[in-house]
């Protein structure tokens, strides 16, 4: 009798240890591909249009991409909870347009001085302290 409890036992410890394993990965709430929408530029929170951008977060690399259509900013990504530190960006230092080239320099700058976000749906607004600075809307992609 005593045998059969220790297999039983046994075997009961060894499917909750594989069952931990192949429990899925909790994925912090930045992961994902966004764009745009708001930038702080001027003291002003402003709408940004005319332009593809492409901003991917991935906390298992810890890493920030951004791409605004000309150079590509990279940067390591580091959250907890709702709380950001704040991510200094390297870019490629291609000559772009006026436009892009101010939407790239706004973007490094409020980066680098983001404390924390706010997810609402498909909305992240990353703040500097109570300031709202930057306002990403996630890629969704319908699967088939």
């Amino acid at each position: 009798m005593i045998p059969r409890i220790l297999v039983l036992s046994l075997m009961c410890l060894t499917l909750h240890s594989f069952a931990r394993r192949m429990a899925p990965i909790k994925r912090d709430l930045l992961d994902g591909t966004y764009t745009i929408l708001k930038l702080r530029q001027d003291d002003k929170l402003k709408t940004i249009t005319g332009i593809k951008s492409k901003i991917s977060c991935n906390s298992e690399e810890k890493s920030i991409t951004a791409h605004f259509g000309c150079n590509k900013m990279s940067g390591e990504l580091q959250t907890s909870n709702n709380a950001i530190l704040p991510v200094h960006l390297m870019s490629t230092e291609m000559f772009c347009n006026d436009k892009i080239n101010q939407i790239e320099s706004n973007f490094g700058l409020q980066m680098e001085a983001a404390t924390r976000f706010t997810v609402k749906g498909t909305i992240i607004t990353i703040y500097k302290n109570e300031l709202p600075i930057i306002v990403l809307k996630k890629v969704v992609t319908k699967k088939k």
